[in-house]
């Protein structure tokens, strides 16, 4: 059997103590202390710093680098940002996570935005391209979640069992029998009798429902994690780019171009944020090359800009203008089902 996979928190104290130290005690109870690198619990005193880091991150599959706010923006005395800087702890662990193929994987939390490319050093521009993953105080518990399958995905990492003794005592029963016992019953003197085959039948799988592709502005998620909320609680199949792709993943572009070929229709969250987002733009033009379905869903008023408008001259629009938000969400999810019905009878 494999050694489990170990986890490399990486963190800058100015900036995510508080959240890194959460989280290394949540990872700690599920994987055990030996699957977690955290630097304060896992460096003995006196040991030089720099070489004990180096070593734990070659001895990690897994690195999550936690990004709050000012990760970016944390300055040396000279006013210089401490990323540039060759001997600051965090830029030595990720050259190092990415000479050793560590899996990299940038965790937002207090509201942060993931830096772009441009913002960082070159030795520590591929951090730029991983998909991120999001942590927020409001929906911690849910969050943490999906982080422990995303990690049990990539890694050989199960939660530790806390009642050992009890499976373990149990897995001998099972494998042993009970042992002795003072009075046996006598053996049962009839037996069910296996029924025909041709009683024996599969139940079949119900067909999925049509995938969905949801696309929004960043600036939207809390937004459309309620439209999503919504659409899914009436039975709807939806693809979300922040749930849906795997957090670390490089080739997030490639999840996105065909998530959006396998979509039956494209619904659009419309709003000035979205107008202005290159990413909602360019997966309008990939759907429309796809030939799959749109529906802008315009939530307030709107100015759309002449690259939207080209798309969405044909077609339907669902503009709920003042409608109350649970009325809209209900006038959404009637449209994208008739929408899909009427793209199934053609």
């Amino acid at each position: 059997m494999s050694s489990p996979s170990k986890i490399f928190i990486s963190y800058r104290r100015s900036d995510s103590a508080a959240y890194a130290g959460r989280l290394a005690d949540s990872l700690v109870n599920r994987y055990g202390r030996e699957c977690v690198f955290f630097d304060i619990n896992a460096i003995e005193p006196g040991v030089e710093l720099a070489g004990a880091i180096l070593t734990a991150v070659q001895a990690c599959e897994i690195m999550l680098v936690i990004i709050g706010r000012d990760w970016l923006m944390d300055w040396t005395n000279d006013g210089v940002s401490r990323l540039l800087d060759p001997n600051d702890f965090i830029r030595i662990q990720i050259i190092a996570a990415v000479k050793s193929k560590t899996k990299l994987i940038p965790v937002l939390v207090a509201g942060a935005t993931m830096p772009d490319s441009d913002s960082l050093p070159t030795e520590l521009k591929e951090l730029a391209y991983r998909n991120a993953f999001e942590l927020s105080n409001h929906r911690w518990s849910e969050d943490l979640e999906h982080l422990y399958r995303v990690l049990e995905s990539y890694g050989n990492l199960k939660p530790q069992d806390s009642n050992t003794g009890l499976w373990s005592r149990l897995a001998n029963i099972l494998r042993e029998g009970p042992g002795p016992v003072a009075s046996k019953p006598p053996p049962l003197s009839y037996q069910t009798p296996e029924p025909p085959d041709s009683l024996i039948t599969e139940i079949p799988e119900p067909p999925a429902s049509p995938l969905i592709f949801v696309s929004h502005a960043d600036k939207d998620r809390a937004l459309v994690e309620t439209v999503v909320e919504k659409l899914e609680a009436g039975g709807l199949n939806c693809w979300v780019s922040y749930r849906d792709i795997p957090a670390g993943e490089p080739s997030w572009a490639g999840f996105i171009v065909g998530a959006i070929a396998k979509a039956k229709l494209m619904v659009i969250v419309v709003t000035p944020n979205a107008v202005t987002s290159k990413q909602v733009l360019r997966e309008v033009t990939v759907a429309d090359s796809e030939n799959i379905a749109f529906l802008p869903f315009l939530l307030e008023k709107t100015t759309l800009p002449n690259e939207f408008k080209y798309f969405f001259s044909t077609g339907q629009q669902l503009n709920v203008g003042d409608a109350a938000p649970s009325e809209a969400l209900d006038r959404l999810t009637a449209a994208v089902r008739k929408r899909l019905v009427i793209k199934r009878d053609q």
